[in-house]
């Protein structure tokens, strides 16, 4: 066995008794020169080294010299530039414009709303100057992240789990209590809610758990129950229902995604089931939290009380017309316009037909991560689009359903649009990641099969 450099790496020749020929070199040489991602290089020339000793051995099986042999077969192979030309197209990273574009389309509409409530003195202009100043940090790692390797976190994802649990933990018995129940973790200077952020920290390690576990028997099923059941004890504990939410939202998703065997779906509904029981005899042990949970079903009964907020927002709405009030309109009687009940004053301003291009972005923005999910073969990959779409999507169309009464009120932001620095870089995070698997489908099928 021979051992020949192509395209800058040592590739063994074997398999058939082909010798090194300088031909054979520098005709993979040529055929990689076309082909930009250097991380294809070294499957590529095996694929080709394998093309080359079939055919030689085949050409000296009709009994042909093995010179001849040779030269036969880098004749039958074809132009090395134009066959490079043509692996280039076929597996260089591909970037999803569609998504960014809608991306970019939220973000602008986000824009306009947050300069409407400056205009309207519900925002002060130093809290617009920091939101731009986290689109410009959330417009960095979605760059980097993009242009990364995210298979590169597949052997910390144990750890990232570990560090997630320890810090809620620490939030749990360090952290400051505000308002009942957000819980700031001091970091430095700054103070942050890392419970809010703990479900994309979770459902990104456990995505790269799952894709390297076999899934038999019930020793994986009892270590995918204890990964779950950890981090929903301490949302339940200090009554972070909506993180909790998401989680429970992501890690379904990545499970459903895996198939697991019905008597492991019945078990882990069960104990899910058993959970949400006694979620709700917590709640029924403080009257005013399920009062004010529940108020969405009937607003109106107590319009001044628990279905305050519903009940503006509503009416907000309603009263907004096609082309809504106009730029800066002040809505004083609703609270936290520029967050929780952002697209109410979106559609306030701007009218129903902006708040319908903001439903149809969503939408649009589902079906194409779906489709563009379908094209990516690679395990971690797969279930890291699976899990972060729950986690983007699931406030998404929460937070419109919200304002519209449909669901229970909490503490949700509307992403791209609603003002929060933290939320923000994490949903530019999300998808970062969510693009860089896109970009890079075609390469690790490649790799995979090498």
């Amino acid at each position: 066995m021979g051992i020949v450099s192509h395209c800058g790496r040592s590739i063994a020749m074997g398999g058939t008794g082909m010798r090194r020929h300088a031909q054979i070199d520098e005709y993979i040489r040529q055929v990689c020169s076309q082909i930009k991602s250097k991380e294809v290089h070294e499957a590529i020339s095996r694929e080709l080294e394998g093309h080359f000793a079939d055919r030689i051995e085949d050409y000296q099986g009709e009994g042909m010299s093995e010179a001849d042999a040779v030269d036969r077969a880098i004749l039958q192979m074809g132009d090395p530039l134009l066959i490079g030309k043509e692996l280039h197209h076929t597996h260089k990273p591909r970037i999803e414009w569609s998504l960014l574009g809608m991306i970019a389309g939220l973000i602008g509409l986000g824009l306009l709303t947050l300069y409407s409530l400056l205009d309207s003195q519900s925002l002060a202009s130093s809290q617009l100057q920091r939101q731009i100043f986290f689109l410009v940090l959330g417009a960095v790692v979605l760059v980097g992240l993009l242009f990364t390797d995210y298979r590169r976190l597949l052997p910390y994802c144990k750890h990232l789990y570990t560090a997630t649990l320890l810090l809620m933990l620490c939030s749990l018995f360090m952290g400051k209590k505000v308002n009942g129940t957000m819980i700031y973790l001091d970091v430095g200077f700054i103070g942050i809610d890392f419970l809010s952020l703990s479900p994309f920290l979770l459902i990104l390690s456990v995505a790269g758990l799952f894709s390297q576990w076999k899934w038999e028997g019930w020793k994986t099923f009892a270590q995918a129950l204890a990964l779950f059941l950890v981090p929903l004890l301490i949302y339940i504990s200090v009554a972070r229902l909506f993180p909790g939410l998401l989680f429970v939202a992501g890690y379904g998703a990545l499970l459903f995604s895996l198939q697991m065997k019905p008597n492991h779906v019945w078990a882990f509904g069960s104990v899910i089931v058993a959970l949400l029981l006694g979620g709700v005899g917590l709640l029924l042990a403080k009257p005013y939290s399920i009062n004010r949970l529940l108020a969405f079903l009937d607003p109106y009964k107590d319009p001044l009380g628990a279905g305050y907020q519903t009940v503006q927002s509503i009416e907000a709405i309603r009263s907004a017309g096609w082309w809504g009030h106009g730029f800066g309109a002040q809505l004083a009687e609703l609270p936290v316009t520029e967050s929780d009940f952002v697209f109410a004053y979106l559609v306030y301003s701007f009218g129903w037909i902006v708040g319908g291009a903001v439903l149809l972005i969503g939408i649009l923005l589902l079906y194409c991560i779906q489709r563009a999910m379908g094209q990516v073969k690679d395990r971690f990959g797969s279930l890291l689009i699976r899990g972060l779409m729950a986690v983007f999507f699931v406030p998404f169309f929460w937070s419109i359903l919200m304002a519209l009464g449909i669901v229970p009120i909490f503490s949700v932001s509307l992403p791209f649009i609603s003002y929060g620095g933290t939320q923000f870089v994490l949903q530019m995070a999300v998808f970062g990641i969510i693009l860089s698997v896109y970009r890079r489908k075609d390469i690790t099928v490649l790799a995979a099969n090498r």
